[in-house]
């Protein structure tokens, strides 16, 4: 009998701490965010007796079946540890190893399939060899991902935060500044959504119904919750370019930018950024996270702004034929 047991439906407090309180705990964690991409889910916390250890969340389509990861919008989505911090380094190894076992086998034996995205998660081997000896019952299949991660603590001013980045992105910056592009804080969803279509637009990307109403419901849900910053650049008055950061107690995540393309060549994207991640450096937060690094010129402008590459993994189970 195993020495852990699994709890569904967690009351929304408990889980909330339990989350903040983790290192693989990110705001795409919080019900808050997870009840704004209007789908069903389950929470769920593994205890050792009456002790929480770690948890997780599925996202449930109609049928109550599992949705796959990466879910749109939803960077990370797997398994989180609450950790002792007494605990030594080869004790919590351990224990991450058992309770990510434990709760594969429950998740498969509850759903059939699992398929999730991880932060943080450093011991992958549960999903590597489970199966190892028998992989026609289905095997896991692992894609890696990166975000740049910037360490906010690095830097003391703005100054010595600009001199860290790409000269290109400072020279940008230093225009934006001399065109006295005005910078306003917003709650214009709309505006952020007209601004999205035509960013995509521009890239020949049509998108679904489904993803705008989830593009709206994300923002209006996080600037009504407060863990959401919504940004405005105006150029002579005219909206030119949004962005709109996530909060939680950690870091700031850039969620979503936009720029209409007549203005590109202003590079207020740019000055939006920057003084964005400022913000965070100012209102105390460690982190800032770029929420992706996986497509080639989009990935290549994120990484100029000084952010650490980091991998996280999108574990598939791959069904027994």
């Amino acid at each position: 009998m195993s020495k852990y047991k699994l709890i569904q439906n967690i009351d929304r407090e408990i889980w909330h701490n339990t989350v903040e309180c983790s290192h693989q705990g990110t705001i795409f964690l919080h019900m808050d965010f997870v009840e704004s991409l209007l789908v069903k889910y389950k929470t769920y916390l593994v205890c050792k007796g009456n002790e929480p250890v770690a948890g997780c969340i599925v996202l449930l389509d109609e049928q109550s079946k599992p949705l796959p990861s990466p879910y749109p919008f939803v960077p990370y989505q797997g398994i989180f540890f609450i950790e002792n911090g007494k605990s030594n380094i080869n004790k919590r190894n351990s224990r991450q190893f058992e309770i990510t076992e434990f709760i594969i086998n429950q998740l498969i034996d509850m759903y059939g399939v699992i398929s999730q995205t991880h932060f943080r998660v450093l011991d992958y081997r549960p999903f590597i060899w489970h199966n190892y000896h028998t992989p026609e019952k289905g095997i896991f299949k692992l894609v890696l991902n990166y975000t740049p991660i910037l360490k906010l603590e690095k830097y003391t001013t703005l100054e010595e935060y600009l001199l860290s980045i790409r000269t290109v992105r400072r020279q940008e910056y230093k225009k934006t500044k001399e065109s006295n592009i005005q910078v306003v804080d917003s709650n214009d969803v709309e505006l952020l959504c007209d601004l999205h279509n035509l960013t995509f637009q521009r890239q020949g990307i049509l998108q679904s119904t489904a993803e705008e109403a989830m593009v709206r419901s994300i923002a209006q849900n996080a600037l009504m919750k407060g863990y959401g910053r919504l940004h405005i650049a105006l150029i002579d008055g005219q909206p030119a370019s949004a962005i709109m950061f996530l909060i939680d107690k950690r870091r700031g995540y850039y969620f979503f930018g936009a720029t209409d393309p007549q203005y590109r060549n202003y590079y207020a994207s740019t000055l939006l950024l920057i003084e964005n991640i400022w913000r965070c450096k100012l209102d105390g937060l460690a982190e800032v996270d770029f929420v992706g690094c996986n497509s080639p010129q989009r990935g290549d402008y994120k990484l100029s702004f000084d952010g650490e590459l980091t991998p996280y993994y999108e574990t598939h189970l791959i069904e027994a034929k």
